[in-house]
């Protein structure tokens, strides 16, 4: 059985507490690691009265917290540093591997992650370490959880969710290769395509990383917006190719595979390909399309969030899989009763044929209508009547 989707909370949502005098602001923005979620993250500075923090309660299994990275080497060690801490337990914060003084800022940075099998709500506390009149800065731009398989009814539909390249709910057609050891698919093939079935308010696809053009993906969705997420990954064209999507039975919408200028010779993550309008709740399917040309940058895809979205990855799958197999019944009784009508009639033609052709051999005629004794046509209704209770 696969892994129950990631749950993607934004900085600020209202079921994420901050203590102390956290700001929201636009963040660093056009980085190797693309742009912040959402828009806007948490920040706070060294210079407070009172260690600052957040928590967040949530059930689940595992959690990531994504934020800016911006860290300095000092003599008195990092600047900042940070614990995250679940139950009394601390998590190791992931570092940049990199021991450049002022390293280059990296936006959707996992601060840290975890692993928990403790039952019931958690509260997961982030806290910031400065060292004393330090003026540093701190980001916080997005939570995720992975629920338990018992909260499908109780947050599908609720909650924004991340779609990765391998969910079973995608279907590749053509040639979809990873590059390196980057994350997500791409395609060079012109045609190829990619297509998912979703159900939910609004969902987002990052990075997907295909080599191939024009290839196209189905994808059946709930969900009423949809970002399509992939990456520049260094060593290929810089050219931008076309690519084209379409929701169910709409119109095709083309979209630039390169929305930034690549940097030479490094690979650009969290790149936002496309984001569809505002759709109509329920389950849709959306197909995404690499156009080409031939030298042109790949279609890639790294993961899609979609809002109001079900946890589950087989839901969307399992209620498609229901109307295919409605639909097919339906077919079949629909078949199945024009074909006894066509033979019937067939059979009542050649049976009023022939004994046209009888009567003409007698040589006789009959008037085009008869008037039935009352007796005759009560004996008739009669006949019908038992054998089609019978």
């Amino acid at each position: 059985m696969s892994e129950l989707r990631w749950v993607v909370v934004d900085d600020n949502d209202p079921s994420i507490t901050y203590h102390g005098p956290w700001v929201e602001n636009a963040g660093f923005q056009g980085n190797q690691w693309g742009p912040v979620y959402g828009g806007s993250q948490h920040d706070v500075t060294g210079l407070q009265s009172d260690p600052p923090s957040l928590s967040y309660n949530f059930t689940g299994s595992e959690f990531q917290v994504l934020g800016t990275y911006v860290v300095q080497n000092t003599s008195r060690g990092r600047d900042p540093d940070w614990n995250c801490e679940l139950g009394g337990f601390v998590f190791p914060r992931q570092q940049q591997n990199s021991s450049a003084t002022g390293a280059m800022p990296l936006n959707n940075w996992p601060l840290c992650t975890g692993l928990t099998d403790t039952p019931g709500e958690k509260i997961l506390k982030v806290s910031p370490i400065f060292p004393k009149d330090s003026s540093a800065h701190f980001y916080v731009d997005q939570i995720r959880y992975r629920p338990l398989a018992n909260m499908t009814s109780s947050l599908s539909g609720r909650v924004t969710v991340l779609v990765e390249e391998t969910d079973p709910a995608l279907a590749y057609t053509g040639n979809w290769t990873r590059h390196n050891m980057d994350p997500g698919l791409m395609t060079t093939e012109q045609g190829n395509s990619v297509t998912l079935k979703f159900t939910g308010m609004s969902f987002q696809v990052p990075p997907y990383r295909p080599a191939c053009n024009a290839h196209r993906h189905p994808i059946i969705f709930a969900g009423t917006k949809v970002t399509w997420v992939g990456l520049i990954p260094a060593g290929f064209s810089s050219v931008a190719g076309i690519g084209g999507y379409r929701v169910d039975e709409g119109l095709l919408v083309n979209f630039a595979n390169v929305p930034s200028l690549p940097l030479e010779g490094i690979t650009i993550y969290n790149q936002r390909l496309f984001e569809t309008p505002e759709l109509s709740d329920g389950v849709h399917t959306l197909t995404v399309t690499h156009n080409g040309p031939s030298d042109a940058a790949p279609l890639t895809l790294d993961y899609l969030l979609i809002a109001n979205g079900d946890i589950d990855p087989h839901s969307n799958l399992e209620v498609a899989a229901g109307k295919a197999k409605s639909l097919s019944v339906g077919q079949i009784v629909g078949a199945s009763v024009g074909s006894f009508a066509a033979v019937f009639f067939f059979g009542l033609g050649v049976f009023y044929f022939l004994r046209w052709k009888r009567r003409q051999a007698r040589g006789g005629t009959r008037p085009a209508y008869e008037m039935k004794s009352a007796k005759d046509s009560r004996w008739k209704r009669g006949w019908i009547t038992s054998r089609s209770g019978a």
